[in-house]
Formats: C-alpha cells, structure tokens, sequence
C-alpha cells in the first residue's frame, strides 16, 4: 500500500499523504524552495519522516523508469534536464 493516495473525495483527487489532507506537491515545494525535510515536517506534523521519505523514493522509481523506458515526451525531457548551451572556443 503506498504513502500516497488519490481520492476524489479529498482535496478534488489531489495525490496527498494516506491519512492527512496533505498535498504530495507541497513537500516538493518545500524541497524546491531549499527548505529541508526537517523544515516540512514541522510544517505538516501529520505526516511522518518514514512517509515523506517513502513518497521520495516512489517518485524517484517512477521517474526513473520513465526515463528508462523513454515514456517522457521529448518536451517533458527538456523541461527536466535542459540540453546545456555550447561555448564558442577561442
């Protein structure tokens, strides 16, 4: 069973921790804003350490396999790792 669920009856069927109203983006958020897991933790108390690590872990299998198996769309992709500029030589 995962620590993420979706159910139309909570938050319009926004993927969110299994037990709370809690947002599964809000802890990517959090990360993105270089806010620690320390730091969403106790801004969402209902979530546990064990979830919010268990959520990273199945978001990082899910993106690798859709790297693996090249489910990205190219524009997806790009939008992830961009392809670095090339810098003329002198």
């Amino acid at each position: 069973m995962g620590v993420i669920i979706r159910d139309p009856d909570i938050l319009g069927g926004t993927p969110v921790f299994r037990g709370t109203r809690v947002p599964l983006q809000a802890l990517f958020d959090y990360l993105e804003g270089g806010e620690t897991l320390e730091d969403f933790l106790v801004g969402f108390p209902t979530v546990s350490h064990e979830a919010a690590v268990a959520a990273l872990e199945e978001a990082k299998e899910l993106l690798l396999h859709a790297l693996k198996c090249e489910c990205l769309s190219t524009s997806a992709w790009g939008k992830l790792w961009p392809t670095p500029k090339s810098t003329p030589t002198s």
